[in-house]
């Protein structure tokens, strides 16, 4: 009977150590999980404000030319 019970409390601790092992990866979960949430919402930011900027006419659209060449200039270089 002595050994029954040894058995039992080997295996109860065993459980308890393994329930605190999953409650510290569930913790470590969702701190990575909410990290992960606010790196993406900044990123997302980040590229709206850059798809803004991309979108806002530059001053090479605006005057027709291309590092100092009419565009229509560099198209046909390319054509070459």
């Amino acid at each position: 009977m002595v050994g029954a019970l040894e058995k039992l409390l080997v295996n109860k601790e065993l459980l308890a150590q393994e329930q605190m092992q999953l409650a510290n990866l569930h913790e470590l979960r969702v701190a990575v999980k909410a990290e992960a949430q606010l790196r993406s919402e900044h990123e997302r930011e980040e590229l709206g404000c850059k798809v803004e900027f991309e979108n806002a006419p530059s001053r090479h659209q605006e005057t027709g030319t291309a590092g100092g060449r009419k565009a229509n200039g560099t198209q046909q270089h390319m054509k070459e």
